[in-house]
């Protein structure tokens, strides 16, 4: 089973005890917003988890929702589906957040070519000195291909009629500078949320 697969069944447990935003879908049907969370980021590097689930905790606690990291509960590693299902249970989580890393894809972009006046410095051997002048240089055509790392963010309704409400995509640099981290979340992908309607807004200081 996968993880959105062990998502929606800690979901449906709990109902008997996430730059530019692609790929966004909204269940029309939901109403309100969650107001407790659970937070699970699947990363490979558990210092990449960590961060992530900070930064989606951070901004949800600004708009009143009580968050807390899966790492708080799991600090060996991303919970299975099992150990999803107890934290619903106990916590009484009323959704569930995970970010997870989808497979790269690359960007091609065509550099048509030119012109461009550079320096030469050429020696001057009779007076032991150098000389500098500019010169036209043709530069070729060229293709320059980007890697794109993309990161998916779920929102999960738990307890009766538990379901997915929310998703999108973020094309977002996998970095472990906390404060890059933290500005996709609050600027991009909470934000996006919010204008869905399933978090509330920022609470005003």
């Amino acid at each position: 089973m996968g993880l959105a697969g062990a998502i929606a069944l800690a979901a449906l447990a709990a109902g008997c005890a996430s730059q530019t935003i692609s790929g966004e879908w909204k269940d029309t049907s939901f109403r309100g917003s969650v107001d407790s969370v659970f937070v699970v980021a699947i990363r490979r590097e558990e210092i990449h988890r960590r961060l992530w689930e900070d930064a989606f905790v951070a901004e949800l606690t600004a708009r009143g929702v009580t968050a807390v990291q899966s790492y708080r509960l799991f600090p060996d590693g991303a919970p299975d589906t099992q150990q999803v299902i107890t934290a619903v249970r106990e916590r009484h989580f009323g959704g569930v957040l995970v970010s997870s890393r989808l497979p790269n894809s690359t960007s091609s972009t065509y550099v048509p070519g030119h012109t461009e006046t550079r320096p030469v410095t050429t020696p001057d051997v009779f007076s032991n000195s150098y000389s500098t002048r500019w010169t036209d240089v043709k530069v070729p055509a060229s293709i320059e291909t980007t890697n794109i790392r993309h990161y998916e963010t779920d929102l999960w309704k738990t307890g009766a009629g538990a379901h997915m409400i929310w998703t999108g995509v973020c094309d977002c640099p996998d970095s472990v500078d906390p404060n890059e981290i933290g500005e996709d979340v609050s600027l991009v992908i909470v934000p996006q949320m919010e204008r869905a309607g399933v978090v509330p807004g920022r609470r005003k200081k």
